[in-house]
């Protein structure tokens, strides 16, 4: 073919981009495309356009028969596949039709056939004959057919289906998406590719790449799953599988990147299963993050508070920094640690970062709360969950929520290090510990009585007798759930997003704890961490509903210029829209719901403790004593307790 110059953008070239420019039409017209700019070229002179017309048609048949090997694909391996309890479940888009056929609904069984597997197939088999054909007729009859079933071809649609469905029934299930959903979305590409041949539309360069994004990120954490996992790993816990559970969690974390959330969980199996070196270890490098987390506080909090990748996608996509009171409590499991092992020194090491801690976290959510306000007036922007449709209000309006001081200091805590001190016989540090813990839970008579009688204990130690803090811990942290619901945003509408909300886990309160079947002592419930973890939420929410509001406006700019783009392009970036939004999932869940106290003067020996609870369930451990203090963790599962004591 003869050189040619672009009248557009000057450039000389050969064998130019030659497609149809009205195929649906007869007779078939062609015109010359730059390669660069894509403008009309002039037609050469003897008006021969047979051989371009001939390389249009082997580039659809080309695309064609790859689409027909994608489609084989697609309707014979599984969409997805769904792991539950150990029980795997998968299908295929005809075992979908098969299920609607049988459950009794025929005439949607068969719109699911015709709409994602007849027509699509006719299409391909039409773009199979336009890569063949040779002459006008059979070519405009094939475009017409084509353009009167485009309307059925649901591909696209169903494709956005399953990626809803993976994402959003995740927290079920193990959730992994199958060969044949990657197909799909390869064919959809491929048979857009094909399209654009045949319209006479330039398709844009960044599509292919738009398009893949979805899939892509679904291996990322955006999409990973922390209540489905957490799940898993918490229901092996209960039942007491300890070992099974951990090995869970290690299979969930296969990457050399583990998250803060995996050193939590896996420092509370280990201790469990009385590993308290490992534990330790464990518990170690999570509160090496901590401090990290802290030093950047102190040194600059804007940077700890920044959320701009939230706004964006969700607030998955920033690196778990731990909730407040977890931070908080890892202090406290971590001295016990040392107790239990018989180093009250090392724990006082610890007991002493919770008042550091608690004040670092005092001065970022002050900042924080700062920002949220400001932010919220200058977008005139309400922030009180109260406006979220459905949102479940009373969780987090609770009386008990309510009375929380705030959401990351607890008693407990506190009491441990006032217990702590005294018994390295540091009474003016012990004090304070315990007035800490008193004007947190001022309602509970156990806390002031330690305070009370710190004097006399100190002055007349018994011979014989070891001062025990009996620490209870029963039922489990909430768990966090994703949650769609509406949400009125000024200038886009009532857009649906996900917002975390808490579902509390059943379990039964101890209430006496008996010694040797002789001595019997009231247990008080100094900390709710439930309640905590609801406070924490409460207080979390205008940022979530603010950054909700921006993404909310960003994403609706977005969607809106791709459509105004190409149809295609639109779809791309609603599948991403649909695909990455999630409310953030992740939680220490190892941690107990409640956390009881009893103290009591006892002999040293062995001895067996039995904890009855409220329904009148009793639960028996062994515990050794020996020295004149001692703490005896004891965590009560759904069906027996474990004494976390050597």
């Amino acid at each position: 073919m003869s050189t040619v110059v672009c009248p557009e953008c000057d450039l000389l070239q050969q064998r130019p981009y030659i497609i149809p420019s009205v195929p649906h039409k007869s007779p078939i017209s062609y015109r010359l495309q730059c390669c660069r700019c894509e403008g009309d070229l002039p037609l050469p002179a003897d008006g021969d356009t047979g051989a371009a017309a001939t390389g249009w048609q082997r580039t659809v048949l080309a695309l064609a028969v790859t689409a027909l090997i994608l489609f084989g694909i697609v309707n014979s391996y599984p969409i997805m596949t769904f792991s539950l309890n150990g029980r795997l479940q998968s299908g295929t888009v005809l075992d979908g039709v098969l299920a609607l056929a049988q459950q009794g609904q025929p005439l949607l069984a068969l719109l699911v056939a015709v709409t994602a597997f007849v027509v699509p197939l006719l299409d391909i088999v039409l773009l199979l004959g336009m890569g063949l054909v040779r002459t006008d007729g059979p070519m405009v009859a094939i475009q017409r057919w084509r353009s009167l079933m485009a309307p059925w071809n649901m591909s696209g649609i169903y494709l956005l289906g399953a990626l809803v469905a993976l994402v959003k029934l995740a927290h079920q299930a193990e959730a992994m998406p199958g060969v044949a959903l990657y197909a799909l979305a390869a064919m959809i590409v491929v048979l857009t590719l094909a399209a654009q041949l045949v319209v006479a539309r330039p398709l844009p360069k960044a599509l292919l790449l738009l398009l893949l994004l979805p899939i892509i990120s679904g291996c990322a954490g955006t999409l990973r799953s922390y209540q489905g996992e957490l799940n898993q790993v918490s229901d092996l816990t209960r039942s007491h599988q300890l070992g099974a559970a951990l090995q869970r969690l290690e299979q969930l974390n296969d990457g050399t990147d583990k998250d803060l959330l995996y050193y939590f969980e896996k420092g509370e199996l280990l201790r469990l299963q009385k590993q308290f070196a490992l534990s330790q270890e464990v518990w170690l490098e999570a509160d090496r993050r901590v401090r990290q987390w802290e030093e950047q506080a102190r040194l600059d909090p804007n940077k700890v508070i920044n959320t701009i990748g939230a706004v964006l996608i969700n607030d998955k996509v920033l690196p778990y920094q731990g909730q407040d009171y977890e931070k908080v409590l890892l202090t406290a499991r971590m001295a016990m640690n040392h107790v239990v092992q018989g180093d009250w020194a090392a724990a006082r090491t610890e007991i002493k970062k919770t008042h550091e801690r608690e004040a670092v976290i005092a001065m970022v959510q002050a900042k924080q709360m700062a920002q949220v306000e400001e932010e919220a007036q200058k977008r005139s922007q309400r922030t009180a969950f109260q406006d979220i449709q459905g949102y479940p209000v009373a969780t987090l309006d609770d009386p008990e929520v309510m009375a929380l001081k705030n959401g990351y200091q607890n008693a407990f805590s506190h009491y441990l290090s006032g217990f702590v001190y005294e018994s390295l016989n540091e009474p003016s540090l012990a004090a304070p510990g315990y007035r800490q813990a008193i004007e947190l839970r001022p309602d509970v008579p156990f806390l002031t009585e330690a305070l009370r009688q710190l004097d006399s204990r100190h002055n007349k130690p018994a011979a014989g007798m070891t001062d025990v803090l009996f620490v209870v811990e029963s039922g489990w942290a909430p768990a966090r759930q994703s949650v769609m619901l509406p949400l009125p945003v000024p200038g886009v509408g009532v857009v649906s997003f996900s917002f975390p909300v808490l579902s509390s886990q059943p379990s039964v309160r101890p209430q006496t704890l008996l010694i040797d079947h002789k001595q019997s002592l009231p247990l008080a419930s100094v900390t709710n961490i439930d309640a905590m973890a609801r406070r924490a939420l409460r207080d979390d929410m205008p940022g979530i509903l603010l950054r909700s509001t921006i993404r909310a406006a960003t994403k609706g700019v977005a969607q809106k210029a791709s459509y105004d783009q190409h149809a295609l392009l639109g779809l791309a970036v609603t599948l991403a829209t649909l695909a990455t939004e999630s409310a953030d999932e992740r939680g220490w869940r190892l941690l107990p719901a409640q956390v009881s106290l009893a103290r009591a003067m006892v002999p040293s020996g062995s001895h067996q403790i039995t904890v009855t609870a409220a329904g009148g369930q009793q639960q028996t451990v062994a515990v050794a004593l020996n020295g004149r203090y001692a703490i005896i963790p004891i965590r009560m599962l759904d069906h027996q307790s474990v004494g976390v004591v050597p």
